[in-house]
């Protein structure tokens, strides 16, 4: 469910659990993934597409479906609802060379797949590499088990 109030701004979303995230544009309440959410839906809403992106360490935002003049133009986009503009828009490096970010699996989700998208977000990949080498994919495992301990292929 996702509705909208005129006065105050007020915004919900249902989740799968029947739980609700509320935002508040007055308060500026609400974590990462629930503006990502709200901002996907927005985008959606205005014909663009979009998906989530998260690090897997404590952070997500989006990426926009862009084109400049034709489809073979389009590319996706890094965009953050909770950054201040400029660096909302097109930094995907941001948070590796000011959170000091050690990644080793940045995923999209999509409505129909997820997509390793690591590569857009370092410019150290040889070290992501390495990191994931040295866990042996033991994240991939930990990222594709579900709660009852069974492991689905999600690529």
């Amino acid at each position: 469910m996702l509705w909208y109030e005129s006065e105050g701004f007020r915004n919900e979303i249902t989740s799968k659990k029947g739980s609700y995230l509320t935002l508040s544009h007055e308060t500026k309440t609400g974590r990462c993934s629930e503006w990502s959410m709200l901002f996907g839906a927005m985008l959606s809403s205005l014909g663009i597409k979009t998906r989530i992106v998260h690090d897997f360490l404590d952070h997500c935002w989006n990426e926009a479906m862009l084109s400049s003049s034709s489809p073979e133009d389009e590319q996706w986009v890094h965009v953050d609802s909770t950054l201040t503009y400029p660096i909302s828009l097109n930094h995907p490096f941001y948070y590796e060379q000011n959170w000091g970010k050690k990644y080793e699996y940045v995923l999209a989700f999509s409505a129909d797949k997820v997509e390793d998208v690591t590569k857009r977000y370092t410019q150290r990949w040889e070290t992501i590499e390495q990191r994931r080498h040295k866990n042996n994919n033991n994240s991939v495992n930990r990222l594709t088990t579900n709660r009852c301990g069974s492991s689905h292929n999600i690529w």
